[in-house]
């Protein structure tokens, strides 16, 4: 199964369901409703902001304008920049031939390329890919991740088809795109990939909690000490998220109440969100932010295949070198005072210095950004004052910086 929502009271994986409609013309996207909620909640701080700070960039402009400009840019932001429906035949094994459908949506091209996954679902359509590609733009962003927001998808049902039939049906599908110049993410090792690809999904829903359940001040309310010792998960579903969110979390020392991490993508419905913000022991933590392991590694895997070398592969052995030369420069400054003194590197050092791989610093790479991600989530909350609304915080910490970079690239007319 796809996707994980952790209750941590119960640590729930639920495949989110994703689907789409296409016209040749520019898409506009209904923002879901926890989004607009950030626009009529009752208190305007954020707007205010927003339009402060667009004051203090142009002293100058009127302040009607002003306000129209942040419209204006916030509007862009509820619009799809482009959308693409294809329709291709395919024949299958007993010789009969099928025509599929399919789409792939650039939600916010603010920072490209952009990026997203492919959905297989019989009942897809446009209307879902456009949500999907307005997550992820709000994802990444979420995580600072410089890539825009896209999606797609076919409209498939795998079951009824032999292994090679979707085969063809995906390599055609991809086919299509690399036609209009679209890439692909996720690659094997041999072929661009890079290591630490498939653990990175349940690997971010795992830093995502473990960023909030270390914080006393998050947990104190919920009744929880801190750390993972003695807490209890519970997973539903076990496809890759799941099972290796699972995984770490065993690692740390789990065997978790009140919290709910929401892995896949919009699992949660807005009004379950409403729900849980109604407990005062419930922390939710949103897909924007728990989902974005994947598009982390694969931004780590972009920026891999633009350099055209493995990570570390020029450094490893001056790194290495370097760290030993350090310990032979204190040994040697000890012995003035104590002759027989000799230093022994421990395994953990020697692991850490001498045999670090492509996927050690995938993964400090994957736990780094999600720590940046939460502490600006973290700010967010305490500076709008909304208490354990974290999807809230998370969407205006991305809504923040998606404006910023509009802001600063300018309004062409």
């Amino acid at each position: 199964m796809s996707g994980t929502v952790m209750h941590i009271k119960k640590v729930h994986t639920i495949s989110a369901r994703v689907t789409s409609l296409f016209s040749g013309m520019r898409q506009v996207h209904n923002i879901p409703e926890t989004l607009q909620g950030v626009s009529k909640d009752k208190n305007p701080d954020f707007s205010n902001m927003l339009i402060e700070d667009t004051k203090q960039r142009y002293p100058k402009m009127k302040e009607e304008m002003v306000k129209n400009r942040v419209a204006a840019i916030i509007n862009l932001m509820g619009q799809c920049e482009g959308a693409m429906e294809v329709s291709f035949p395919i024949k299958r094994d007993d010789g009969r031939y099928e025509v599929f459908r399919a789409y792939r949506i650039h939600h916010s091209l603010h920072r490209v390329p952009a990026f997203g996954g492919v959905r297989l679902s019989a009942s897809l359509n446009m209307d879902d890919v456009k949500a999907l590609s307005a997550l992820n733009s709000f994802k990444n962003a979420c995580m600072s991740v410089p890539l825009g927001g896209s999606g797609g998808g076919i409209r498939l049902s795998p079951g009824p088809y032999s292994e090679t039939e979707v085969e063809k049906i995906v390599r055609r599908y991809i086919l299509e795109l690399a036609k209009r110049g679209f890439v692909v993410g996720g690659k094997p090792v041999s072929h661009g990939g890079i290591r630490g690809c498939n653990t990175a999904a349940g690997r971010g829903v795992f830093h995502a909690v473990d960023n909030f359940i270390q914080e006393e001040s998050w947990m104190k309310p919920l009744g929880l000490s801190t750390g993972w010792k003695d807490k209890t998960v519970i997973i539903q579903g076990f496809g890759t998220m799941g099972r290796y969110a699972a995984k770490y979390m065993s690692d740390a020392g789990a065997k978790i109440i009140g919290i709910i991490a929401e892995g896949a993508n919009g699992a949660i419905t807005p009004a379950a969100h409403q729900v849980f913000l109604s407990k005062e022991d419930v922390l939710v933590l949103p897909d924007i932010f728990c989902g974005a392991g994947a598009v982390t590694v694969i931004y780590l895997e972009y920026l891999k295949n633009l350099q055209h070398t493995s990570y570390g592969r020029l450094k490893f052995k001056y790194h290495k070198d370097t760290n030993l030369h350090i310990l032979n420069s204190v040994e040697k400054s000890l012995k003035k005072y104590i002759s027989d003194l000799k230093i022994h590197p421990t395994e953990e050092f020697i692991s850490r210095v001498c045999g670090a791989s492509e996927k050690d610093i995938v993964k400090c790479g994957l736990e780094q950004t999600f720590d940046n991600g939460a502490f600006s989530i973290l700010k967010v909350a305490e500076a709008f004052n909304l208490g354990f609304d974290i999807r809230k915080a998370a969407y205006i910490s991305a809504i923040m910086k998606i404006f910023s970079t509009y802001e600063d690239a300018g309004l062409a007319f």
